[in-house]
């Protein structure tokens, strides 16, 4: 055999080596002064490192002001049958096969570098996604606290954070302004949903104020300036005088299909933008009814909403939907940043469309929604090298939350932007009606 054919034969086997066990990757590389995306695939794909290896929860977050450190605790037993880190294959190591041929088992039994679940705000830090980086710690730091999705329950003081977030940042990503606009926008339709025009919430707003009045005792008329009514307290505002909400979703706020990951979908994710009421001139006329026997005293209502509040409000938590068996994949992390495994993101959207889809009426069997492949939940290997830059560790909501039950820590909480004070080009005009009790001299 000639040395060319070796040489070719030789390439050949690098080529099969390379692509065997391979996976496609995104991942964020420098771009002039910004990050653009990009997808690694075949030769230079991820490998899965085959070893009963995940991230890590042995280190304790700072103990709580007034509190002792933590007691160690046990780490978990590992599975039957699994080699403890000392039997771990060396990287370079052999093995034999059933032919009789040596290969690498660099894939197969190695112990790949550790990365913990404190270290992971570093991993955002080194992305530039301070402001997630920022919430992580927060998270990490305090107490065991959980929100329920949707609860609309006012939270303790030192669950919120309503000074971190600011909306004009907010509106710089992705499509988040267009959402904004729609909400504010004077000239849709009044059957136009999120829109703070809509009839089914002027309605809504009547019932509000008649409340209002109702707690005054139909007694206030002149401006109302709802915060300093609510003692310039955010969760009372939005529990009192919120009435309009618009959804931004992932794909508003990364903006467009090549960017992957960003700061604010790093930390909000989807989220809502808010509308409630800033200012409103409540007038109120005063008489007397004759026409009935004892008299009545009435007083005829109108409200004129001018100005209105628009803000974030969030809640930052790691749950699940109810009922799903899949845990939110949140990508590959490491103290240089992350990666999206492209297998692991279609596989938690299609099971989550086959569980959408999942029913069982009558004799109809349940669709079948096929498990998550196990080389999924695994570290990879950008590089086939297992230096600690090039191994990626899978987090998913579930890390979070068995951290939260190892440590006793990690708090969710409630995030308010600052309050836009908008002046409406178009007033919100109301008629509450005329209430009329019985005459007591």
């Amino acid at each position: 055999m000639s040395i060319l054919d070796r040489i070719t034969d030789r390439l050949g086997e690098i080529q099969k080596e390379m692509l065997r066990d391979r996976h496609p990757y995104l991942t964020a590389e420098a771009s002039g002064f910004s990050r653009k995306w990009v997808l690694k695939q075949n030769g230079f794909g991820c490998r899965p490192v085959k070893a009963q290896a995940s991230i890590s929860m042995a280190k304790n977050p700072p103990p709580l002001p007034g509190s002792p450190p933590p007691a160690a605790k046990v780490p978990p037993t590992p599975p039957a049958g699994s080699a403890p880190p000392s039997q771990a294959i060396p990287a370079s190591s052999t093995v034999a096969t059933a032919h009789g041929d040596e290969r690498h088992a660099t894939e197969d039994c190695p112990q790949p570098p550790p990365f913990d679940m404190l270290e992971i705000p570093d991993g955002m830090d080194a992305m530039g996604f301070g402001y997630a980086a920022k919430c992580a710690r927060r998270w990490f730091s305090g107490p065991a606290h959980v929100i329920a999705d949707k609860s609309k329950a006012i939270v303790q003081p030192a669950f919120v954070d309503d000074s971190s977030c600011k909306l004009q940042w907010v509106l710089k990503f992705g499509k988040v302004r267009k959402r904004y606009d729609h909400l504010l926008a004077t000239n849709l339709k009044s059957t136009t949903p999120e829109n703070i025009y809509n009839d089914a919430v002027r309605n809504d707003l009547g019932k509000n104020f008649q409340d209002f009045m109702v707690q005054s005792k139909h007694q206030f008329s002149g401006v109302l300036d709802t915060l300093a009514a609510c003692g310039n307290d955010k969760q009372l505002l939005h529990q009192r005088f919120q009435f309009q909400r618009v959804v931004v979703s992932m794909p508003d706020v990364l903006g467009n299909y090549t960017t992957v990951m960003n700061d604010l979908a790093a930390s909000l994710a989807n989220f809502n933008l808010y509308a409630a009421v800033a200012t409103a001139k409540i007038r109120r006329t005063q008489y007397n009814r004759y026409d009935t026997v004892p008299w009545r005293q009435c007083v005829h209502t109108s409200v004129e909403i001018t100005h209105v509040y628009v803000y974030v409000k969030d809640v930052y938590s790691f749950n699940d939907r109810q009922g799903s068996s899949v845990s939110q994949y949140l990508g590959h992390w490491n103290r240089q940043g992350v990666i999206i495994t492209v297998d692991a993101a279609l596989a938690e959207q299609i099971s989550k469309l086959a569980q959408f889809l999942e029913h069982e009426r009558d004799n109809i069997p349940r669709w079948y929604v096929p498990p998550i492949p196990d080389y999924l939940d695994r570290p990879v290997d950008i590089k086939n090298s297992l230096r600690k830059p090039d191994i990626f560790y899978p987090v998913r909501n579930r890390d979070f939350l068995n951290w939260r039950n190892l440590k006793g820590r990690g708090g969710d909480f409630v995030i308010f932007s600052d309050l836009e004070r908008i002046a409406l080009p178009k007033p919100i005009e109301l008629d509450l009606g005329e209430t009329c009790w019985e005459y007591k001299r």
